[in-house]
């Protein structure tokens, strides 16, 4: 990016916020707690959460008006979420939109004629226990299939398994998630 021309500033450096400048976070915990900080230079503050649920301190923003725009990935998760803090603060000039995700079709054809004889379940993400629920086996055993379940878990980690316990027979893990590119996990 630098050689781009791009300025890299310090973390949390919230001085170099140009006044009134949009700053946008996507589903990021720091930023939400920083937000008081960000607020004193600009009130253009947009808050992606691409999550089901609500931060602890998003919905603490959402009181205090914090969060000039909320952008979600579809509206399924909008029409999810955005009920739950429009209780916690009615303020029309806060807003709730929706964006379509770009995903180059060439990298993602869709299959049409996938295999039919197994069923495959999965999770990308970095490695961060924080990512899997402690529940994460209990809830993949669960999925009903007629037919072989196949699992492939990326960022998955000794921290992860401590969360979790042993993932079963049927599920294969990758510590670092650039091990299998996106397109092989797909």
């Amino acid at each position: 990016m630098m050689n781009l021309g791009v300025t890299v500033h310090e973390g949390y450096d919230w001085e170099a916020i140009p006044a009134g400048a949009p700053v946008i976070s996507f589903c990021n915990e720091e930023f939400l707690a920083a937000l008081p900080k960000i607020r004193k230079r600009t009130r253009r503050t947009v808050f992606v959460n691409y999550m089901t649920w609500l931060f602890g301190r998003e919905k603490e923003a959402m009181k205090r008006g914090d969060i000039s725009l909320f952008l979600y990935q579809n509206s399924n998760v909008m029409g999810n979420v955005m009920p739950r803090l429009r209780a916690l603060n009615p303020d029309p000039a806060i807003r709730f939109m929706t964006f379509r995700p770009y995903f180059d079709a060439a990298d993602f054809p869709f299959v049409a004629g996938r295999s039919s004889d197994w069923f495959g379940a999965g999770h990308i993400s970095r490695q961060d226990e924080d990512k899997f629920s402690k529940d994460t086996w209990h809830i993949y055993e669960h999925f009903a299939s007629p037919v072989r379940k196949r699992g492939t878990f990326l960022g998955f980690d000794r921290r992860s398994e401590a969360k979790t316990g042993r993932p079963p027979d049927w599920v294969e893990t990758f510590h670092d998630q650039k091990s299998l590119s996106q397109q092989e996990f797909y």
